[in-house]
């Protein structure tokens, strides 16, 4: 943002930093106000006079250049070629001399231009950096002396600051706004100059009817009618100062609503009072598809969630964010109606991101305008167009303020600023402080009571004011000391030492951690929880509803996740398709739901893994079998404990065949499954691809039991495997618990190494490979003992199961 010295000095003394802008640049900057840059007009344009074309000739080589002698005071004539046509002999000019340099850092030097030397440059307004013409050079009034320097002959004595205003001060985005912040830091008194504006008879309310439908959206929305207003190019003064700020003149009445907004940070819309059908206005919201053009000529489709300006017949402009092209100003233009209000910022900014708009007027409207300056802006603009457009203003206007928006009270100790800023400053510093931030402060008890200005949205608790008293006082005024501890320090919490160790164990198995947002899409959260019910069943997510943010950074990220699962499936989709064919990646972290109208939240550890399992093997693709064992393996380290599986019916999430509950130590923890060939088809995942997610909360409070260390037995253990034929709908998870109970103290573990479907196997039939290792602390298997061992095995399975040896 760019501000002008000269006319921050309308409000406040900042004389003794005309000579030394830099210095009142490092207090706003000290106060959190970045001053990017520092440009000061009489160093700008050294070398550049007023001078007086005494001769004027065509140059020899060129049809569109002239050759012209400039006389600048000192006696000697200055030959410079020219392109531009609009000036005579006899005019006075600006002319920048050898050795000025103009806004862009352009240089002038001596040069040759088609074989004749030119010693300057006659300069329009533009290349002087004072406005967007440049239609011919800029002729000055016919009295200018020769000589002069050019910020003495227009006037351009001075400082510009581009100030870099952080989101939370909407009240630093104007002219009065930064002097009222330079007074608050300096000591000194702001006060904005009002002037009583002359009526006529004619009343506002019976000029047009006007009512606010949605006053949540619109807490308060002033308008006045002005009449017999002729529209015409504004006045030298408002062009300079408005084009010394960047922006562009357009007429008396669109320069006037925009010279208001920057002086005190309040936007305003002009409408043509005779272009409102039925001189009807309605603040309203927009219906679903309507349509609008905006004074620029594009096409805006709405939403109901958008607030809309409108008339009887159509929507004419979009609150807060741009007007339409059919109440606009023209120059037929001879009454209008001037709108000052306060729109709700979050409204103004959905509305404002959905449609890609960015505007002066909608940039401050998001971060939230002064509610109490609504009426002082729109009588400033109304005297304004009496005085520059000949305009009366009627008496009457509307100011519809149903439920004022008041700041609450904050509750302050100035013993909690001393601890907090490690300095006693004491009461009467401030107190003084916090008056001269606009505050209204009750000091009469030990906890003042502190009511911020209503133009200081952002101060809400305490912690804002203690802020405040430091940025004022000075942040370099606080001495450094080494802070006092005012407690022992603790142990780390026990879950956050049990969670890293599971974290290491799933880094141990080969997995990536993945860190995602704990807010995600509710369409993309929909679209995988469709069936809620089957993930609450497989505890794939909790008991409850989720939690919809109530002002989300974007549309994508409405909601607090239910589950680690969408966030996981999305970085398998981006990977996949950038190319990793093959991975694994787990995820710790909380979900959040509400439960009996509470807020509630649980630690959940998931993973996702695709691909290739062995690089040597690439037509090799992870099966669900290998999740499990991995996951077998890391809660029985981090546990001490064995899992187990329990078949349930899957989600639409999982294949419906290759998906379990995960039980521990008889605790249901969540589900783990193959990604169905639907999820992957339609997300275009070519490869096999697993999932699972567990609900690790309790776990995580409770120590690992500890297995006491056996001694290495001296004899060997024996493998053995056994595939059998079995009904296609029969778990398999049943059968190596079944399996493993049967061994007994000989069992070391059982391991599904193959499941097969298809081929030359009868329909409904699946074959079930099972690896058993086998060994006796006491002595050496033998093959009989073996050989009735696996017998056994074999006929137990076959009765319980239905099954037969493959």
């Amino acid at each position: 943002m760019k501000i002008s010295l000269n006319w921050i000095s309308k409000y406040v003394d900042v004389s003794s930093y005309k000579t030394k802008p830099e210095k009142l640049a490092d207090v706003l900057t000290q106060a959190g106000l970045e001053v990017e840059s520092v440009s000061n007009q009489r160093q700008q344009f050294k070398n550049v006079v007023s001078g007086v074309v005494s001769k004027k000739s065509q140059h020899p080589d060129a049809d569109r250049l002239s050759v012209c002698s400039v006389s600048t005071g000192d006696g000697r004539e200055h030959q410079i070629v020219c392109g531009a046509r609009n000036h005579q002999e006899g005019d006075a000019v600006v002319v920048a001399l050898p050795g000025a340099i103009l806004p862009g850092d352009f240089e002038i030097t001596a040069s040759k231009i088609r074989a004749v030397e030119s010693n300057g440059m006659l300069c329009s307004a533009k290349e002087l950096g004072l406005s967007a013409d440049n239609e011919g050079i800029l002729i000055l009034p016919k009295e200018t002396k020769p000589g002069e320097p050019i910020v003495n002959v227009l006037g351009l004595d001075d400082v510009f600051f581009e100030l870099k205003v952080t989101p939370n001060r909407a009240d630093c985005l104007s002219h009065f706004g930064l002097a009222r912040e330079i007074a608050a830091l300096t000591g000194v008194k702001a006060e904005f100059p009002i002037e009583s504006v002359p009526v006529i008879s004619d009343s506002t309310r019976q000029l047009i009817d006007l009512q606010v439908l949605e006053t949540d959206l619109c807490p308060r929305y002033s308008a006045v009618v002005v009449k017999d207003i002729k529209v015409a190019p504004s006045p030298q003064w408002l062009r300079r100062a408005l084009e010394s700020v960047g922006v562009n003149s357009i007429n008396n009445v669109v320069d006037i609503t925009n010279y208001v907004m920057l002086e005190l940070g309040q936007p305003l819309h002009a409408f043509d009072l005779n272009a409102i059908a039925k001189a009807q206005i309605r603040v309203r919201r927009a219906e679903a598809n309507e349509k609008m053009v905006s004074f620029d000529g594009t096409e805006l489709s709405l939403v109901a969630d958008d607030l809309v300006i409108a008339d009887s017949d159509r929507v004419i402009a979009l609150a807060g964010v741009i007007g339409a092209k059919n109440s606009g100003v023209t120059d037929q233009t001879q009454d209008v109606l001037i709108e000052s209000a306060f729109f709700k910022p979050s409204a103004v900014r959905r509305t404002s991101r959905r449609l890609g708009i960015e505007t002066d007027a909608c940039y401050r409207f998001s971060r939230g305008v002064d509610p109490e300056a609504t009426l002082l802006a729109m009588n400033r603009a109304a005297g304004l167009l009496s005085e520059l457009a000949g305009g009366q203003v009627c008496d009457d206007p509307y100011d519809i303020y149903p439920q004022p928006l008041r700041p609450q009270a904050i509750a302050f100790s100035s013993q909690t600023a001393a601890e907090r800023l490690g300095i006693a400053l004491g009461d009467e510093t401030i107190n003084g402080i916090l008056k001269r931030l606009g505050c209204e402060v009750d000091d009469q008890e030990k906890v003042w009571s502190v009511l911020p200005p209503a133009f200081r949205h952002d101060l809400n608790i305490e912690m804002d004011l203690v802020e405040e008293v430091a940025r004022v006082h000075g942040y370099d005024q606080i001495p450094m000391k080494t802070p006092v501890f005012l407690s022992e320090p603790q142990n780390e919490d026990f879950t956050f030492i049990r969670q890293r160790e599971l974290m290491k164990e799933m880094s141990a198995a080969g997995f990536q951690e993945a860190i995602n947002f704990h807010f995600v899409s509710s369409k993309w959260q929909s679209e995988l929880l469709g069936d809620l019910d089957g993930w609450q069943a497989f505890h794939l997510a909790p008991q409850g509803a989720a939690v919809a943010i109530k002002n989300p950074i974007n549309e994508d990220l409405d909601v607090m996740r239910v589950s680690l699962l969408p966030g996981l499936l999305s970085n398998l989709k981006n990977n996949f398709h950038y190319g990793s064919q093959e991975g694994a990646l787990y995820e710790i972290g909380p979900v959040f739901y509400t439960a009996q109208k509470e807020y509630c939240e649980s630690i959940r550890l998931a993973g996702v893994m695709w691909g290739s399992v062995d690089p040597l093997w690439k037509t090799q693709s992870p099966q669900v079998l290998d999740l499990l064992k991995i996951l077998e393996v890391v809660l029985q380290r981090f546990t001490g404990v064995k899992l187990s599986l329990l078949q349930s019916s899957a989600p639409n999430i999982f294949h419906p065949y290759q998906a379990a509950r995960v039980e521990l130590d008889q605790s249901l923890l969540g589900g783990v499954g193959s990604l169905s060939p639907e999820f992957l088809e339609s997300h275009k995942i070519r490869t096999q691809a697993c999932a699972f997610e567990l609900d690790v909360t309790e776990l995580l409070s409770r120590p690992r039991k500890i297995d006491r260390p056996k001694p290495l037995s001296k004899y060997p253990i024996v493998e053995r495997d056994l595939a059998f034929l079995v009904p296609a709908s029969q778990p398999v998870g049943e059968i190596s618990r079944f399996i493993e109970d049967k061994l007994g103290t000989l069992g070391r573990g059982v391991r599904i190494f193959d499941v097969f479907e298809g081929g030359d196997l009868e329909s409904g039939i699946k074959s079930v490979g099972f690896r058993m290792k086998i060994q006796n602390q006491e002595a050496t298997l033998s093959d009989a003992e073996l050989q009735k061992l696996q017998t056994e095995l074999i006929d137990s399975v076959s009765q319980q199961f239905q099954a037969r040896i493959r």
